[in-house]
């Protein structure tokens, strides 16, 4: 849905001529079929595969982190590694995501936008809010220590291996 989105917004002058996505990593042949079939080249750039040091780079430079996954329940009882990444950027998130544990993160830390992944027209809104946030200053977020810290890999780690030690008792 969000190249759905993106081929809507495509028509948008101001918008349009504003936003860049850059999609880093491998994409299959039919992903990068659909984008030049929604004429988005203008707005859509691949960056091949690169190292985790090159795609903290590229985290840092942008103005806005997109976070998409399916709308499934595993999805909405689980975190992913690529959102403690994203807080640890400090900047705002575009959340393509089904209701659950990121979106109430993301919603109660006012870390960005949540959007719902089956609807194209919530995906819209969400990058226009986005959009009009930073156009206006508005796009600054702060993220608690409390909260990183919470979910840095170490104890991330560390709470793993309690559960994991815990079952071998």
């Amino acid at each position: 849905k969000l190249l759905e989105a993106l081929k809507d917004i495509s028509s948008d002058n101001e918008l349009s001529k504003k936003i860049k996505v850059n999609f880093i990593g491998l994409f299959n042949e039919e992903f990068k079929d659909k984008v030049n079939s929604y004429n988005l080249k203008t707005i859509i750039e691949f960056k091949s595969f690169c190292s985790h040091k090159d795609s903290i780079k590229y985290m840092v430079k942008s103005n806005v982190l997109i976070l998409t996954l399916a709308n499934n329940k595993t999805h909405s009882l689980a975190y992913t590694l690529k959102l403690f990444e994203y807080l640890n950027a400090k900047k705002p998130i575009l959340a393509i995501v089904p209701e659950g544990c990121i979106s109430k993160l993301l919603l109660e830390y006012k870390l960005g936008v949540v959007v719902n992944p089956d609807d194209k027209n919530d995906i819209i809104s969400g990058i226009k809010e986005i959009f009009y946030r930073y156009k206006n200053n508005e796009s600054v977020i702060n993220v608690p220590e409390r909260v990183l810290k919470k979910f840095n890999r170490i104890n991330i780690m560390k709470e793993l291996m309690f559960y994991i030690e815990d079952l071998y008792k």
